[in-house]
């Protein structure tokens, strides 16, 4: 019995007793050069404020204007009127409010290199923050409805509504629209998000704004489609390819040696140099590029780069690319496959766009050198690209 008072005389003490306070203290550590990971926002009846929460910048390549005055002067615009401007901080460019009534909707400008993500995934994390089921029927529908449009400076871009899946949607239910514009060494947002009601009503000033933007990067030649068809890796789902590789790391990683006649410039962005012909500046676009790992794997991206030059990608071009691929080894044993999609084009006119691109891979990165141009400027230069390759060693 004594026992049993005892063990009911601690229990009764302990009842009296305080509930111990245990403190914890946050500490935040930063890698250098790793951009910050936002969270998703708690849902609520405020707009959204960050166009990007959620996205994995690591996979998405650095944000383009995050602490670099360069990038922010790289795009102007247009502030629509009775729209008011704030200045742009973090990832964003530049904020925009309605000057009559600055809760009704938050719109923003933001540039990311590479593709930011993939746009699947970009849309079913919209859909995630506006509390739409991402259905796959939902995003099919979304992307086949999806309207081009085309910012000042002449590059296309997509406009994904998503007032258009919400169909059975309160008006004061959340809602956004988005132009995503793909461009040479970025991808471009303008993105609206509020009500689908303040959405609704302020779409025209929207598409304004977007239709207002001028893209002003070193690269960008619009009007010269054929000099640079494409961005050697627009359409590729930066997350499943791992992260762009920075400048000052790719350099420290490697040298090559500039072929005679050509012209070679600093690299910018996702690019660790541009080369071009001095006879014709605009005849070639040639440039290197590094990501980590194996990004996406051969066959992806010779698909997207079949896509990109207008043929129709298939199972017999994919096996006649990869057939009629040259290995070729570099200065110092490093081993480069090349791939030249003149090959696949024997019939065409000598002015349609083409390309060669050769893929190294260098210890726990990728190496893309990708020459784009017309199809007899990429014969007439396909010498000096193989000395160029040929050249490539490590530091």
């Amino acid at each position: 019995m004594i026992w049993i008072l005892c063990l009911f005389s601690i229990f009764l003490t302990s009842c009296d007793q305080k509930p111990q306070e245990t403190h914890y203290k946050e500490v935040i550590v930063e890698s250098p050069q790793q951009a910050i990971v936002p969270t998703v926002p708690a849902a609520s009846s405020e707009p959204l404020t960050d166009p990007h929460a959620g996205l994995d910048m690591a996979a998405a390549g650095a944000a383009l204007g995050m602490n670099s005055p360069v990038s922010g002067n790289m795009f102007t615009w247009a502030v629509p009127q009775g729209w008011k401007e704030e200045p742009g901080e973090g990832m964003r460019l530049a904020t925009f409010h309605l000057l009559s009534d600055t809760k009704a909707f938050d719109c923003s400008i933001v540039s990311l290199g590479g593709m930011a993500g993939g746009l699947e995934a970009n849309l079913r994390r919209w859909m995630g923050q506006i509390g739409v089921k991402a259905t796959d029927d939902d995003l099919s529908k979304l992307i086949a409805s999806a309207p081009g449009t085309k910012i000042k400076t002449g590059q296309d871009g997509k406009v994904f509504d998503f007032t258009t899946i919400q169909a059975r949607a309160r008006r004061s239910d959340k809602s956004m629209i988005v132009v995503m514009v793909i461009m040479d060494e970025a991808t471009l947002f303008v993105k609206m998000t509020g009500t689908v009601s303040t959405v609704s009503k302020n779409k025209e000033s929207f598409f304004k704004l977007a239709g207002s933007v001028e893209f002003h990067g070193p690269q960008e030649n619009a009007s010269n489609p054929t000099a640079n068809p494409a961005d050697p890796h627009a359409g590729l789902d930066m997350s499943s390819m791992g992260a762009l590789i920075s400048q000052p790391t790719i350099q420290n990683l490697l040298v090559w040696v500039n072929p005679e006649g050509w012209k070679e410039e600093p690299g910018t962005h996702m690019r660790m140099a541009t080369f071009r012909s001095l006879a014709d500046p605009k005849a070639i676009d040639c440039s290197i590029i590094g990501l980590a790992g194996p990004a996406g794997g051969p066959e992806a991206n010779l698909t997207r780069w079949m896509g990109q030059l207008g043929l129709q990608p298939s199972d017999d071009l994919l096996r006649q690319l990869i057939v009629s691929a040259q290995d070729l080894k570099a200065k110092d044993g490093l081993e480069a496959k090349v791939f030249d999609f003149t090959v696949l084009q024997p019939q065409a006119d000598p002015s349609e766009p083409s390309m060669i691109a050769a893929m190294i891979a260098v210890d726990q990165t990728t190496v893309f050198v990708k020459m784009t141009g017309s199809i007899a400027s990429v014969k007439q230069n396909r010498d000096n690209f193989l000395k160029l390759l040929g050249s490539i060693a490590r530091k």
